[in-house]
């Protein structure tokens, strides 16, 4: 399985709908992403911008199904193989 990976397009920065096409994520997600703080965004002027680097560093972050490493109990267990306690 291959994670999502921004496309190269040599935009150091994109807006919501770019980011949209290049992950899948509906806009609604991407604002809830950014709502938690989980994905960096910066305003300019009216409109909202993720640095490439950001989008990078969120898809680096963000754990493949099955690799829950946490203490405590799952909070995706039907999706982590991790024996549940």
């Amino acid at each position: 399985m291959s994670t999502v990976q921004p496309q190269v397009t040599g935009r150091k920065a994109h807006s919501i709908e770019q980011v949209r096409e290049q992950t899948g994520f509906c806009r609604d997600k991407i604002y809830q992403l950014i709502k938690d703080g989980q994905l960096v965004a910066r305003k300019c002027g009216k409109r909202t911008i993720i640095l490439d680097a950001d989008l990078e560093r969120f898809l680096d972050v963000t754990k493949r199904i099955g690799e829950c490493t946490a203490a405590t109990s799952c909070a995706h267990p039907r999706l982590c193989k991790r024996p549940s306690r």
